[in-house]
Parts: C-alpha cells; sequence; structure tokens
C-alpha cells in the first residue's frame, strides 16, 4: 500500500508533519493556476490532492495502511483485511434548508443556479423488523475557506426545487450533511460535502498550516509581514532568530466553534534562496564564508566517520 505516499513523493513513516509538508510542494508545482492549459500538470495536481485526503488524515491513513480502503478511500474487500465486523459510517451532522421564498427567488446570486450532483441513493431503517426508507444523497463542492468559517449556499435540486443550505463551520470533505427540509421524494435528504483544496492554506483539525517564504537577510533581521488568513490579512512577525522550518503560532486564527476550542493559523517558515546571485551578493557571501564559517552537517560527518 505505498502508491499514495509514492505520489507524495515520501517514505511510509512519514510524520504528520512530513506529510502535509509533502502535499503543499507539490500542490503549489501543480496548482492549475501555475499551469495553465497544461492537462500533465492539471492531472498530477488531482492525484496530490487525493493522496493527501486519505494520509493527511490520521484515521484514514490508518485504514490506508492496513489496507481496508483503496487508494481512491473506497472500501476493499473484507477478505483482504483484518477488520471489525461492522463498518463505522461517518457522523451525519443536522443542518437546516427550506424552500426560497418568491423574494428570495428573485435576489439570490448566481450561486444559487447550480445544481446538486446526484451521488447516490441510500437505505435506512429504523429498529428491527421496520420497513427501510431510501433517501437520496447528493454532492456539492464548496470552497476551502467557505469549510472552514461555515457558510450559507443557495442549490437546487435536479426537480428544479431550490433550498438555502447551511453549511456548519468546520465542515470536511466527504462530511454528510441531513438537510431536514423534504427533497425530490418528499423526505429529508443529505448533502455530502466536498472541500475544494487551497492553493496556500492546509488545515489539521483545528489548526491552519501556512508557508511563507522569507529570504536569508529576512531570516537573520527579522521582519513583520502582512500574511493571508481564512478571516483576510494579518500580520505576522518573524524574530531575527528564525530558521527555516520554524513555525509561527497565530492565536485564534484557525477554526472558531463557538465560544471555546478556537484553532490556530501556523506560520512555516521557508528560507528561500535567490534565483539569480549579483556580483555583490557573491561578494557577500564570500566574505561571510571567511568570517562566519559553520558546518550544519555534523550529524552526517559522524555518521561517515562511524
Amino acid at each position: 500500500m505505498s502508491e499514495l505516499y509514492q505520489i507524495l513523493r515520501i517514505d511510509v513513516t512519514a510524520s504528520s508533519q512530513e506529510v502535509r509538508r509533502a502535499y503543499h510542494k507539490l500542490a503549489l508545482l501543480y496548482h492549475p493556476d501555475r499551469n495553465l492549459g497544461d492537462k500533465v500538470a492539471e492531472a498530477k495536481f488531482k492525484d496530490v490532492v487525493a493522496a493527501f485526503e486519505i494520509l493527511g488524515d490520521p484515521k484514514m491513513r490508518a485504514s490506508y495502511d492496513m489496507g481496508r480502503i483503496d487508494y481512491r478511500g473506497k472500501p476493499m474487500p473484507r477478505r483482504s483485511y483484518e477488520g471489525s465486523k461492522e463498518k463505522k459510517e461517518s457522523p451525519v451532522k443536522e443542518t437546516t434548508g427550506r424552500e426560497y421564498t418568491q423574494k428570495e427567488q428573485g435576489t439570490s446570486s448566481e450561486a444559487a443556479k447550480a445544481y446538486f450532483d446526484e451521488d447516490s441513493v441510500s437505505a435506512n431503517s429504523r429498529g428491527s423488523g421496520s420497513s427501510q426508507r431510501r433517501e437520496k444523497q447528493y454532492r456539492l463542492s464548496i470552497d476551502f475557506v467557505e469549510a472552514c468559517v461555515g457558510t450559507t449556499k443557495h442549490v437546487r435540486l435536479p426537480n428544479k426545487t431550490e433550498f438555502k443550505i447551511n453549511i456548519p463551520a468546520g465542515v470536511k470533505s466527504d462530511q454528510r450533511l441531513r438537510v431536514k427540509s423534504p427533497g425530490e421524494n418528499g423526505e429529508p435528504f443529505v448533502v455530502k460535502v466536498r472541500v475544494e483544496p487551497h492553493s496556500l492554506f492546509v488545515r489539521e483539525g483545528e489548526d491552519i498550516y501556512l508557508d511563507v517564504p522569507i529570504t536569508p537577510y529576512e531570516c537573520f533581521f527579522g521582519i513583520e509581514l502582512d500574511v493571508p488568513t481564512i478571516y483576510g490579512p494579518a500580520k505576522v512577525t518573524i524574530p531575527s532568530d528564525a530558521r527555516d522550518g520554524d513555525e509561527i503560532v497565530m492565536k485564534h486564527m484557525g477554526l472558531r466553534r463557538g465560544f471555546e476550542g478556537h484553532g490556530n493559523q501556523i506560520v512555516c517558515v521557508r528560507v528561500v534562496l535567490p534565483n539569480v546571485w549579483s556580483d555583490e551578493a557573491k561578494s557577500a557571501m564570500s566574505d561571510w564564508r571567511k568570517h562566519a564559517p559553520y558546518n550544519p552537517r555534523g550529524k552526517i560527518m559522524r555518521l561517515l566517520a562511524g
């Protein structure tokens, strides 16, 4: 079960932080906005996103490693793994929905024109001996930031019935929301949410991670920067003693649920060298090598000395 690890170019023993960093690096490399019209890059971007959706979730990663799900996240045949006797389904959160009034239909945005895509029909039973109730399920894609902060979506069922659906803050990809209002068959229905990946942000639980590139001299002197958050721009201070890979916590700038359990935004420092070195820069680096020599490969040298 190493296919997804190969896609992210990491070892099967990689830590969650290494998984996140690998995903972020490859997502930026193959992002459609940076590779307009490149079908190969587009396909690789989709593979990277799909791999992270599994390996970036500790529970799904464990199931994948044990062979309980395949590289698409689909359950494997029971004979191929030793698992529990009964498959547990992801929790279903209740939300609300209602038909538009005539006034709302006239003032809704273009988002209201979007249709649900029918996903499947599931059968539910209430107790032994009771009749089964067939329940339709639809797929709905939402923006990464909308999933983090919550939103209201104006949607339309295939039978032209329109609803306003409340999406709670913190919803995850493949999470199912049961809408209480009647759907096509006059019964409540389920919406399975797909959260579109972001080109910069990565979510882990309640926290949001963001790689912030800085120059070597900004690393040396420190700098105050404006950085994006899911709530808009905010300032962060990179201290003068920061190093590549350091993580700076922006308190309460992650997911917010009620008055407690605030997540944070984690700024990951990335020291980036220039693509082109001027003669002045080369001279300065030469002086630095003479006056401040150091060897960062101590561990490697000790290993070689054996």
